[in-house]
């Protein structure tokens, strides 16, 4: 009997899998970026891809610091996206290993000439993860991969790879999956988009030199499937209310050359309503929590609130117009309207083919409420030496 089990576990052993075929982690060459772009002069696509090196990520306490990590930047050409990554593949040793790629980074020139095939052959590519951010720029992609975090961190602590900041300021833009972007990019009304990355030279100096650091400046918007056009920054400030997650944003009140008073909003919500099916007319609805950081000037909260909603309101309505530039509906008031008003939509579309449904009249109001919940009073009476006063924000 103890023979016959022998035997069994014996031959049962031979057909287990084993390990034979892992790869260590030293044998593959881990791609976090892929850039992509395009050179119409030669009708050729050009992928660029970023590596990490294991060989210094950490070091040992008390041992002196390592050098900055270098950059390995790959490249691959080609007629198409999948040409290129083979060409890429050949030339590459160790092996790529393509399942950790955490940003894809399309130039402008891509996104205007090929952008529908890109999106193809990521869309069908066994290694891309729907969960991969999406990116645009305007710059050198050489340039935005050499380009480093702060300290001289390697680019995995970039804003392409990690884009979503857990304490402090927000960014203005929201960051995008490719799964959030194809969610909107194949809506028939309503723009989407994918943020653009520009490298500033103002923020930080290391040895008395300015230290570059890769950051969002704009949005390149496509609507309907089509590309329209990049917006920078400053043209889209009131796009922040789009996204109804929790932010922190600062803003400063009053005359820049004069004492201030700083609030910073923390939560907002925006609801859009349309107010009349049969054409596109909309109404947007904002509501916004804040806490005031400082207040020099002791202005009373109400007139704070007064003094947000207005800037808030410019902001919304300039972004707006900005938008109808590059016939962009950059709030996505159409998909409202289209949702739940479609025979009214598709009568409209059908007596007006060929024109761009919104036009400056379209957002009939904006209606903006913002509640002070926190004033910081005991920061403020030590700072700012208010002590005898009943209301320190009283006047």
């Amino acid at each position: 009997m103890i023979a016959r089990s022998a035997i069994f576990i014996v031959i049962f052993s031979l057909f287990l899998t084993g390990c034979y075929g892992q790869k260590n982690i030293q044998d593959l060459t881990y791609v976090v970026a892929f850039g992509i772009d395009y050179d119409d002069k030669k009708d050729e696509m050009r992928i660029i891809a970023l590596a990490l090196d294991f060989t210094n990520v950490a070091k040992q306490e008390g041992a002196k610091s390592l050098p900055p990590p270098p950059e390995w930047i790959g490249e691959g050409k080609g007629k198409t996206v999948e040409e290129a990554i083979s060409k890429l593949y050949e030339d590459s040793q160790p092996d790529l290993f393509l399942q950790h790629v955490k940003a894809i980074i399309i130039t402008e020139n891509a996104l205007t000439h090929k952008f529908k095939e890109i999106n193809e052959s990521v869309g069908r590519s066994n290694f891309f993860r729907f969960s991969v951010f999406m990116f645009s720029t305007n710059e050198s992609l050489d340039d935005i991969f050499k380009t480093k975090a702060l300290f001289f961190y390697p680019q995995i602590f970039t804003v392409y790879i990690k884009p979503r900041k857990e304490e402090g300021e927000s960014n203005m833009l929201s960051p995008k999956s490719y799964r959030e972007f194809l969610s909107e990019y194949f809506e028939p009304v309503g723009a989407t988009y994918l943020p653009s990355l520009g490298i500033y030279h103002n923020a930080w100096v290391q040895d008395n030199k300015k230290y570059p650091l890769v950051q969002i400046n704009g949005a390149h918007f496509f609507e309907n499937q089509n590309y329209q056009g990049h917006l920078s920054i400053h043209d889209i400030q009131g796009m922040k209310w789009e996204n109804e997650e929790k932010k922190k944003k600062t803003y400063i009140l009053e005359n820049p050359s004069q004492k201030r008073t700083v609030v910073r909003i923390s939560t907002s919500n925006l609801t859009i309503h349309t107010t009349d099916p049969t054409k596109p007319s909309f109404q947007l609805r904002v509501k916004g929590t804040a806490e005031i950081l400082e207040n020099v000037n002791n202005l009373s909260e109400k007139e704070i609130e007064n003094k947000m909603e207005k800037l808030i309101r410019e902001e919304i309505k300039n972004t707006y117009v900005n938008g109808l530039k590059i016939h962009s509906d950059l709030f996505r008031l159409g998909t409202n309207w289209f949702r739940f008003y479609k025979e009214d939509y598709q009568k409209f579309t059908r007596k007006h083919p060929g024109n761009y449904y919104l036009k400056k009249d379209s957002l009939q109001d904006i209606k903006v409420t913002v509640h002070i919940r926190t004033s910081d009073n005991y920061k403020s009476k030590t700072h700012s030496k208010i002590y005898d006063t009943k209301s320190i924000y009283g006047k």
